[in-house]
């Protein structure tokens, strides 16, 4: 016998129970409702869990052991998306945003030990971290415990939707984009309305996950925020994690109500050399796992001495890129150079024939650069046929067969619904980027797009790409442009740094000293002139030294300052004059110093033990703690450890025999590039 409907005035005021049988009809303003039976919501987890499977083998335990991977070339990037991603470790921290000073850095968590009874978070992350993944385990995760707990008596099922945010079209909320995301597992609810009504059931609880923030469509943006607000509050009781990207994230104005912010940490690379057996390093068993020993160990020695692929190579994405494009060859300088390796390797364009494939790249840079110009990650039937028709040009091959290959590439990603996307918006974003750098334009066009900060990521990628915009003067203008995104005026000074900066050419001088006379290059320094006029000096600091007091009022003439610190360029032409082999240019004790026979002063003594001590009461805190204050290596770190086991005599005497009894020909972090950009 069927039950008589449940008449509601309003979806709030609905005590509505899903029930164990048929579905159930909800009267609603008059208006019959259907809303899924519970036998139907177990079908969709299974649905969920089937479609999440690769994280099956993926423990909810800190630190999981890699697995096998695949490095068979026939099976595409999903070798990446399925495999290589599951193994490597997930971990979070609070986000803080960077104040002066410096704080202690938040301990790192693994993802579902931080997520532990947080019931709104927002995970962030740069790009290739791993943010879409981590959803997917959730996914996953929640999907699979709500079945093995489903025929307990009396328990909520808890119902994962995974909803892509670059699929919002503009609505008032979120709904359409949930609906569409239970319809592709099996829950066809008809309408919205049956999706309200659904998500205020009483026995149910659901986790939404929405993916990229960053990814609404650029004519959706000033509405998308709205829209997601507005879902959080209508249904205040559900669990929700979001994902954005760190760049893109206004903590003022994106973060959700009682909302935690999280950032996924880079891999760990904790290790000092390859057979290194303290310390971790995700980097070195990923590689291990996937190259062998020997060639493991290769490509390490290789990313160790280039700091910046070392950076990259923290990055899960990256790290995929680095082991397809680098394992046998040269690594590539940047990371737009290794983009373009990693998509001609032979898992991606070498899976096109190959007369076709400089084609298909040039498909792939024609969609690229039409989904950054409409500001969408996704494009449909007829936009993908303009853009096939365009690089195809007089080429006689078939727009199917076109398409056929990009798709078998596993690039192209068809969404169903006469819908594609491409593999990653990075892949998007580089795609771009090497359009935009084959357009004889190129340069004139690059300064405004740069202004975007949708256009940021493909705008770095193009410097990297294309020697023609490396040029000093170029970057000194995009440096100068206030309207130039500030992270395309960074790249572009550190590439200026490398190509040399004509603000800083060495001329000629003649010096006489002691009445000889010698040529030396230096660098003439920018001067600024500051006025002179009343100084007061001192003041009244109890700690202040005797010639800092008493206060007093001073005249100064006027005089001229460098408008930057001595730079490394001005520094290595000292060095080049022999400045180091020239004692009468150093003081008394900086004499003794360059020859390794520096005495311990009092004061730096005490200041060495106090440090020490500091480090035995609480060796990671005061770790942190430099950290926040500056770059320090796992090198330095593991020293630190190891050294605060000493006594405090033996730590004093080895800062004494190592940084004073050594003899000095060049600053000690001359060579190491995390501490010493050129230029």
């Amino acid at each position: 016998m069927t039950p008589d409907p449940l008449h509601i005035d309003s979806i709030q005021a609905a005590n509505v129970v899903i029930g164990h049988g048929a579905r159930q009809t909800i009267i609603l303003d008059g208006q019959p409702v259907q809303l899924p039976s519970r036998d139907e919501l177990r079908a969709y987890l299974a649905a969920v869990r089937e479609a999440y499977q690769r994280w099956a083998d993926q423990p909810d335990t800190p630190d999981p052991p890699l697995i096998h991977q695949s490095d068979d070339p026939e099976q595409g990037p999903d070798a990446y998306i399925d495999v290589a991603a599951k193994p490597l470790p997930m971990r979070v921290a609070e986000f803080r945003p960077q104040q002066p000073g410096g704080q202690e850095e938040p301990p790192a968590q693994e993802l579902l030990t931080a997520l532990a009874q947080v019931p709104r978070a927002v995970i962030l992350g740069e790009p290739g971290s791993g943010k879409t993944t981590a959803l997917e385990r959730l996914a996953w995760s929640a999907a699979t415990r709500s079945l093995a707990l489903a025929e307990a008596p009396d328990h909520h099922l808890v119902i994962p939707i995974f909803v892509r945010l670059a699929d919002y079209q503009g609505e008032a909320d979120l709904i359409p984009l949930v609906r569409r995301a239970l319809n592709r597992h099996g829950i066809f609810t008809v309408n919205d309305t049956s999706t309200r009504l659904l998500l205020w059931a009483k026995d149910v609880d659901f986790v939404l996950l929405l993916d990229g923030l960053n990814e609404f469509a650029q004519r959706f943006v000033a509405d998308g925020p709205g829209a997601v607000k507005r879902t959080l509050e209508d249904y205040p009781r559900h669990t929700t994690y979001l994902t954005c990207r760190t760049a893109d994230f206004d903590p003022a104005q994106m973060t959700p109500p009682r909302a935690r912010l999280l950032v996924v940490q880079p891999l760990s690379d904790q290790i000092r050399y390859w057979d290194d057996p303290q310390g971790q390093s995700d980097v070195r068993a990923y590689l291990r796992r996937h190259l062998g020993e020997k060639r493991g160990k290769r490509l390490y020695q290789r990313l160790r001495a280039d700091e910046r692929m070392r950076d990259l190579a923290r990055l899960p994405l990256f790290l995929w890129m680095i082991k397809e494009a680098g394992a046998e060859g040269e690594l590539p300088p940047n990371r737009g150079r290794l983009i373009q390796a990693f998509l001609r390797s032979r898992r991606l364009l070498g899976r096109a024939p190959k007369p076709l494939r400089p084609l298909v790249e040039r498909s792939l840079e024609e969609l690229g650069w039409r989904l950054q110009q409409a500001g969408s990650l996704e494009l449909e039937d007829a936009e993908l046929e303009q853009a096939l028709v365009q690089a195809r040009g007089q080429r006689d091959l078939p727009l199917d067969a076109l398409q056929e290959q990009l798709k078998a590439t596993g690039l192209l990603i068809d969404l169903g619904d006469g819908r594609y996307r491409l593999l990653h918006q990075l892949i998007q974003e580089y795609a771009a980027a090497a359009y935009l750098v084959r357009q004889a334009d190129c340069a004139q066009r690059l300064p405004g797009l740069a202004q975007e900060e949708w256009w940021r990521e493909s705008g770095i990628l193009a410097l990297h790409l294309a020697p023609k915009l490396q040029t000093p003067e170029y970057l000194m203008g995009l440096m100068r442009d206030p309207q130039v995104d500030l992270r395309v005026r960074v790249a572009a000074g550190e590439i200026l740094g490398e190509v040399g900066d004509p603000r800083f050419v060495p001329s000629t001088f003649t010096v006489i000293r002691q009445g000889k006379r010698r040529q030396v290059q230096a660098i003439e320094p920018e001067m600024v002139p500051v006025p002179g006029g009343q100084a007061v000096l001192g003041g009244p600091d109890p700690e202040a030294d005797d010639d800092e007091q008493p206060q007093c009022t001073v005249a100064v003439a006027p005089f001229e300052l460098a408008r930057f610190p001595v730079t490394n360029a001005e520094y290595a032409l000292f060095m080049q004059a022999g400045g180091y082999q020239d004692q009468e240019l150093w003081p008394p004790a900086g004499r003794a110093w360059l020859r390794g026979e520096g005495q311990l002063d009092a004061e730096t003594e005490r200041a060495y033990r106090n440090l020490h001590r500091a480090l035995r009461a609480d060796t990671e805190g005061v770790i942190q703690q430099m950290r926040t204050l500056g770059s320090l290596t796992e090198e330095q770190a593991d020293d630190l450890r190891r050294v605060a086991t000493w006594a405090e005599d033996d730590f004093v005497q080895l800062y004494a025999s190592q940084v004073l009894g050594e003899q000095r020909r060049e600053p000690v972090w001359w060579q190491d590039r995390r501490f010493n950009q050129p230029g």
